[in-house]
């Protein structure tokens, strides 16, 4: 048996519980969810005011043949876009990251297949 082996055959990898779980039912997440809802709804409208602003500057930069105001208008358009699309995305990106398990159980076969441990 390898020492790496003997390392994690030693180390108990389960009897650990802290007992403690998650509560979802605190009387102040309401709130806070609505608090974040809100401001993820205004930074959307923001973005929107910005990317329109970015639109009017290209439009403009075109039309005057002005490079300045055009480049402007096309990296606000950019970076516009950017933040609507992390904005948009991190209700669901929050949700995959608390519903995936850390080892799921075929891992877990896996891993403990794979150490002679199965």
């Amino acid at each position: 048996m390898s020492v790496l082996t003997e390392l994690l055959v030693s180390v108990p990898a389960e009897g650990i519980d802290p007992k403690v779980t998650a509560n979802n039912t605190a009387p102040w997440l309401p709130v806070l969810r609505d608090i974040a809802g809100g401001v993820m709804v205004t930074c959307i409208v923001l973005l929107v005011i910005v990317l329109i602003i970015g639109v009017v500057l290209l439009v403009a930069g075109k039309l005057g043949s002005m490079s300045g105001a055009q480049s402007t208008g096309f990296m606000i358009l950019v970076w516009g876009l950017l933040g609507a699309a992390v904005i948009g995305s991190v209700s669901g990106l929050v949700f995959w990251a608390t519903t995936n398990s850390l080892a799921p159980a075929p891992v877990a076969a896996a891993a403990g297949a794979l150490l002679g441990l199965g």
